[in-house]
């Protein structure tokens, strides 16, 4: 007998995995036999007395159940053999659930880190803001009489500040921009593919269980044979 499928969230994704302990389900399908039907009631119902025609019917009777045997134990295989695939088939798609979830939580991880690039340069950058205005104050701060060699240098660091600055809001820009990319494009797309790979699990547990399932548009869909 077969469970309904346990209900996950995971990530706002609805992940429905099977019970390992409930997977198993029952082979024991009786295949309806007319022809032994009508051989049980002949013989329950035949003259005792004819007892050629009696063990007739015995003979035939017991032929028959064992030819009912042979048929039930290769159809209960067969019944086997496509639960083993079918358990196989779900077992993979919840792998590739996991899988899809953990590339989720990496790339999150991965804004995470860049935002700390983020915060670290953010230092960097008041500090050189510092050192660039100190270095337009000590400009402009130079008297009209001062030496040239003295107002070369002063504009040199002037120059070299700027371009410290610069660089460093060069490099906070470029972080900035691959995490927006991971943020706003990466993770959508691999959300897109969880939700396809929840479906396919969840196409791959109703092919088990034989209960419906709702497709990743929202679709209920019926489940598999379930023999």
């Amino acid at each position: 007998m077969s469970t309904g499928p346990k209900v996950y969230e995971t990530d706002g994704q609805n992940f429905s995995a099977l019970h390992q302990a409930g997977i198993t389900k029952s082979l024991a399908l009786d295949l309806p036999d007319p022809r032994l039907t009508v051989l049980s009631k002949l013989r329950m119902n035949w003259n005792p007395r004819d007892e050629k025609t009696i063990s007739v019917l015995n003979e035939l009777l017991f032929s028959r159940d064992e030819e009912n045997k042979k048929i039930d134990k290769l159809f209960r295989k067969w019944q086997s053999d496509i639960l083993c695939d079918r358990e196989a088939e779900h077992e993979q798609a919840k792998a590739a659930v996991v899988q899809q979830l953990e590339r989720i939580e990496q790339a999150k991880g991965e804004i995470d880190h860049l935002q700390n690039q983020i915060n670290d340069l953010a230092q960097d950058v008041f500090s050189r803001e510092s050192a660039l205005t100190a270095a337009r104050e000590r400009l402009h701060g130079l008297s009209p009489y001062s030496p040239k060699a003295a107002v070369q240098k002063a504009e040199e660091s002037l120059r070299v500040a700027e371009a410290r600055l610069e660089e460093i809001q060069s490099r906070s820009a470029s972080i900035e921009s691959q995490q927006r990319h991971i943020a706003l494009v990466e993770i959508p797309a691999l959300n897109e593919q969880l939700r396809k790979l929840t479906s396919d699990e969840r196409r791959a547990a109703a092919a088990i269980t034989g209960e419906s399932y709702v497709d990743e548009s929202g679709l209920i869909l019926p489940g598999g044979s379930t023999f």
